[in-house]
């Protein structure tokens, strides 16, 4: 048993895709944590940056084409999330629209339409899955950029994407190095159960970690490393089945090692758009 493990460690080290996924990950986080340093507006328009990207590459992946609601998805709710996240920093002012008409804020209103366009593109193609994904990913970007607006909102983001972030490395290597058992080999075979395991072990360990910054206690850590490892799994094994809804290995390979956006964000989907209900441990 000591033989196979070290066998299966020097396997996987010498495995030309770790290190290059090894190294995109250093410049993802250097990426990171640089707009983290620059503060809430910069960071929150680069999400909206990646937003658009992950709707294109969402629209590429299915090959839509010449689909007008498809087009108005991409071009009108990135300009829903910035005039928002504007008006948010002053920088735009919308006095003159009572939102009190449509009984709801302008972060709601916003949010609301947003998904009403997303509803109006499911009848439009159909398609359960790509409404589906639409959908969590409008959700999310809303609330992210919702978060960073609060008290300590760059800190609750750098906890939940350093969390996202550990349970998809240490599941990868606890997967690779001791995995036997399949999760869900018709959807994802990488997915072990060993690996999900360790996953979550270390999710836990690094949340506890946080304790001071965010002021929470051990079992709050506890529950939330759980909470936001277990999502994150999910989030990967939805992505795993839209990918073989329509039969493709990536969603895209703009990301050295990882794939494409969709590939990357994966983790985050169900993480962010269901962070709303437990966002409240941390604010």
């Amino acid at each position: 048993m000591t033989i196979n493990f070290f066998l299966k460690t020097k396997n996987f080290l010498n495995v030309k895709n770790l290190k290059t996924r090894f190294i995109t990950t250093l410049v993802l986080i250097s990426i990171f944590s640089g707009l983290f340093f620059l503060g809430e507006f910069v960071l929150s328009l680069f999400l909206i940056l990646l937003f658009g990207g992950l709707l294109f590459e969402l629209k590429k992946n299915y090959s839509i084409k010449n689909n007008f609601f498809v087009f108005i998805e991409i071009a009108i709710i990135p300009i829903f999330l910035l005039l928002y996240l504007l008006s948010k920093f002053n920088y735009i002012s919308f006095n003159y629209i009572n939102f009190n008409m449509f009984l709801i804020d302008d972060y709601k209103f916003f949010l609301f339409t947003s998904l009403l366009i997303t509803g109006v593109i499911f009848f439009s193609l159909k398609n359960i899955f790509y409404y589906l994904i639409s959908f969590l990913l409008v959700l999310s970007f809303y609330a992210v950029i919702d978060i960073l607006l609060n008290n300590n909102g760059l800190y609750i983001i750098f906890y939940l994407v350093t969390l996202v972030t550990s349970m998809d490395i240490f599941g990868y290597i606890g997967g690779n190095l001791l995995g036997k058992n399949k999760i869900a080999p018709k959807i994802s075979n990488g997915k072990t159960v060993e690996g999900t395991v360790i996953g979550l072990f270390f999710t836990v360990i690094i949340s506890c970690f946080f304790i001071e910054i965010l002021s929470f206690n051990y079992i709050t850590a506890i529950i939330l490393g759980i909470v936001v490892g277990f999502l994150a799994f999910l989030g990967d094994l939805l992505e795993s089945s839209f990918k073989r809804k329509i039969g493709i290995k990536d969603s895209g390979n703009i990301i050295p090692g990882h794939g494409g956006l969709l590939d990357r964000f994966d983790g985050y989907i169900l993480v962010f758009s269901l962070s709303p209900f437990f966002i409240n441990f941390l604010i």
